[in-house]
């Protein structure tokens, strides 16, 4: 929130609107997060043109953002290639419809390399604490 910079979450499905997955708000709340208010938004070309960075989960989501707008290339990257000292894949899979153990994998995993981004931004930013 300190930090000046704005993010934006979005989705490839087309129904804007939708609750968050049961089981996602039921996971996040497990880590203390409260996802009950949030509703799906769809990602839009206005959305890629203006935004500096845009992660994505798995490469299939990249190889449809290129196809929406290939002129976002060079700013879209695979979020989990932002993990800290793993040797995990770096697609984290989409857990809808899968056990509660991929949904509480797939949270760990975007946390941990949104710490890792978190971290590298409080660095070039000069705030060596990053958290």
């Amino acid at each position: 929130k300190d930090s000046g910079i704005s993010v934006v979450a979005a989705g490839l499905n087309n129904e804007a609107g939708r609750p968050a997955d049961p089981v996602m708000v039921d996971v996040a709340r497990q880590f203390g997060i409260d996802m009950n208010g949030i509703r799906s938004t769809c990602v839009t070309e206005r959305m890629l043109r203006e935004n500096d960075i845009i992660f994505v989960m798995e490469k299939s989501h990249y190889d449809r953002l290129i196809a929406m707008d290939a002129s976002v290339a060079d700013k879209v990257y695979l979020l989990g290639a932002h993990q800290r000292g793993t040797t995990r894949p770096v697609e984290i899979e989409d857990p809808y419809g899968r056990s509660r153990e991929s949904y509480v994998v797939c949270y760990e995993r975007i946390a941990d390399a949104m710490a890792h981004i978190k971290a590298v931004i409080a660095i070039k930013s000069g705030d060596q604490g990053g958290d």
